[in-house]
């Protein structure tokens, strides 16, 4: 799968500039999304703390890299919030906040501009492609090949492809940058906890994965329906005179109705196992904060090394980040897709075209005339069309 994506994003072409940038913009988005996670501390302990900058106390310093790194990150978050009185300090706090936010949405509409301009760029360049290989196939590509399926690999699958790299590639870098962001944030706060958190991934990793399977295997059994559909209706309209000289009407009605009741049901299974993912993933966050709330809870309960303000944020990060994590695990399923429909029109692009020309004679003085004695030709192994053909050409 990972090859197939790849060579789907190499289809950006010259557009890998936007690509970029819309990476740097769902970075940017992601880390702000961090610091909000991280104001939510200095907000519950200072707001409601009723005492001026002198009566505010420092955590004594904690053991180990990330409890040195947190006692960095609290006393620049207090140079930064703390006023001389709580209205100042409140102040400050909104003025962050805003900026923030401001700054992070921004960032987000920017990379989803940038993203849908790659994306028809990507769907652009795929449409111009299998046209222009279509043109040059030999005719016993078109004879072996029914018209409906040609027209379903430029409709029906670049489509879904289409649709795939919609809801994929905007969160394909936000979503895991936002996970991450949120990660070093409880990591900083708690990493105890932060592992707590994180039992239940190996699960959600084995589910989701299973889930995929299944989603990629009924992709591709709808695609095939799509174009059997496609391919009926082609055969119907192009021949409806033989149709209906030879009243052949219920039997064709007949053959699409079974072609729409197998589609039905391979889009009815497809539904079934892509409806599940997102539940699923929030069925998992939810059990992985509720074991948060509780050991968390009693370490704050009995005054261990985790500050009830921090303990918040810590609860907040997790919670913000259920919806990413319930975004990757859409995006899995949506991708599969694209890449099922992308094997498929791999499968036509790299397929040879025009026969090539290993046969050919150059003449300099041609006298009298061309002569073909015992021509032989047949398309890919199959019965021959010509055979034993003499052919004589006067020269003019």
């Amino acid at each position: 799968m990972l090859s197939t994506f790849l060579r789907i994003l190499k289809g950006v072409g010259p557009l890998w500039p936007l690509f970029v940038a819309a990476t740097i913009l769902a970075v940017i988005y992601a880390s702000m999304g961090g610091v909000s996670v991280w104001t939510i501390a200095p907000f519950m302990k200072n707001i409601f703390h009723t005492g001026t900058r002198a009566t505010i106390h420092e955590a004594p310093l904690q053991k180990g890299p990330t409890g040195v790194l947190k006692a960095k990150l609290r006393r620049y978050t207090d140079s930064l919030v703390l006023g001389r009185t709580p209205q100042e300090t409140l102040l400050r706090l909104c003025i962050i906040i805003f900026s923030v936010t401001l700054l992070k949405n921004l960032a987000g509409y920017l990379q989803s501009v940038l993203m849908a301009t790659v994306e028809q760029g990507v769907i652009k360049n795929f449409q111009d492609r299998l046209y222009a290989h279509l043109l040059r196939m030999p005719l016993s590509f078109f004879h072996n090949t029914s018209t409906g399926t040609l027209i379903s690999r430029i409709t029906n699958d670049v489509t879904l492809l289409s649709q795939a790299l919609r809801d994929s590639l905007i969160g394909l870098f936000r979503d895991p940058f936002t996970v991450l962001a949120c990660l070093v944030v409880m990591v900083v706060l708690s990493w105890k906890l932060t592992l707590l958190a994180v039992v239940l991934v190996p699960v959600s990793y084995l589910a989701i994965r299973r889930m995929g399977r299944k989603i990629k295997k009924y992709s591709v059994r709808s695609q095939e329906g799509m174009a059997e559909i496609t391919r009926t209706l082609e055969e119907t309209i192009s021949g409806i005179k033989m149709v209906k000289a030879f009243a052949m009407e219920s039997f064709e009605q007949s053959r699409f109705r079974g072609a729409t009741g197998r589609l039905m049901r391979h889009l009815v299974k497809f539904a079934k196992v892509r409806r599940l993912s997102s539940p699923l993933s929030e069925v998992l966050g939810t059990a992985s904060a509720v074991l948060l709330l509780w050991f968390g809870g009693r370490q704050v309960l009995s005054g261990g090394e985790l500050r009830p303000e921090e303990f918040m944020a810590f609860l907040f990060a997790s919670l913000y980040m259920m919806q990413p994590l319930r975004n990757i695990g859409n995006m899995y399923g949506n991708i599969k897709v694209g890449v099922s429909a992308a094997e498929r029109i791999f499968s036509v692009l790299d397929m040879e075209t025009e026969v090539k020309d290993e046969g050919t004679l150059e003449v300099d003085d041609l006298r009298e005339g061309i002569r073909f004695c015992g021509v032989y030709f047949a398309f890919d192994g199959g019965p021959y069309v010509l055979r034993d053909i003499d052919l004589y050409v006067r020269r003019g």
